[in-house]
């Protein structure tokens, strides 16, 4: 028979597993970025919706404007 010190201990490791597993279901995993260009944005929007993105631009901040340009986008609209 084991020491009660024993039992009382694999009992307190069991229930802090039992939390610990429910906070690893809840938290959400890291999400994983994509590398885009202005020009990979624009030419398909919607394959980058819900996504992270990191975007390499140049951005253009006014009073009433906001927007991320790329030159060397052929196409008529170069900027998001």
């Amino acid at each position: 028979m084991m020491p009660s010190h024993c039992l009382r201990g694999d009992l307190v490791k069991r229930l802090l597993a039992i939390p610990l597993f429910f906070y690893a279901m809840i938290v959400p995993l890291p999400a994983q970025i994509v590398d885009a260009s202005v020009c990979d944005i624009l030419a398909n929007p919607p394959s980058f919706d819900g996504n992270m993105v990191r975007v390499k631009g140049t951005v253009s901040a006014g009073f009433d404007e906001f927007s991320l340009k790329d030159a060397s986008c052929n196409q008529p609209l170069n900027a998001i």
